[in-house]
């Protein structure tokens, strides 16, 4: 997998309207953080509390642990 990071913003937000989740990840301090919340609510006025965090490695073992966790989390 390529990284791509451009002036370290937020690389990837997305509400997937299937599963009713919302996702958002950032490249941090040499690292990955994900964040998952349940719909109806965009990232930015979800309450702190609904989202779920996790940080992963920023190499492509933690792209592959991201891409798990994910994957998990829309079940």
């Amino acid at each position: 997998m390529e990284l791509h990071i451009i002036k370290s913003q937020p690389i990837m937000e997305a509400r997937n309207r299937t599963s009713g989740f919302g996702l958002h990840w950032i490249w941090r301090k040499g690292k990955l953080e994900a964040a998952v919340w349940k719909e109806p609510y965009c990232y930015d006025v979800t309450p702190e509390e609904e989202i779920e965090r996790k940080e992963f490695p920023a190499d492509d073992e933690g792209l592959c642990q991201i891409t798990d966790w994910i994957n998990e989390k829309a079940k």
